[in-house]
């Protein structure tokens, strides 16, 4: 299970390395989501640890808020399916 701090340094890995984050998007599977994430030198985080950490910085839930934590988990989460197949 990931911590909260293993979580903010993905995030922050995403951010500063496009190259990690576009490799994470361009993969096919949870398996190898999680393993770029591995070789990367973090811990993979799953849809559910994502939104709890979120939602301990969010006041009460808004639709907006809502959308933007699905917009979120989509991207950071180690076990969320590619949406971009373009």
């Amino acid at each position: 299970m990931a911590t909260s701090s293993d979580i903010r340094k993905l995030f922050k890995a995403f951010h500063q390395s496009p190259d990690l984050h576009a490799q994470v998007r361009a993969a096919n599977t949870p398996a190898e989501k999680h393993a770029i994430i591995r070789n990367a030198g973090h811990t993979p985080v799953t849809d559910q640890e994502v939104q709890a950490e979120l939602a301990k910085a969010l006041p009460p839930a808004t639709p907006e808020d809502q959308e933007f934590v699905g917009h979120v988990m989509h991207l950071a989460a180690a076990d969320s399916a590619q949406a971009n197949d373009a």
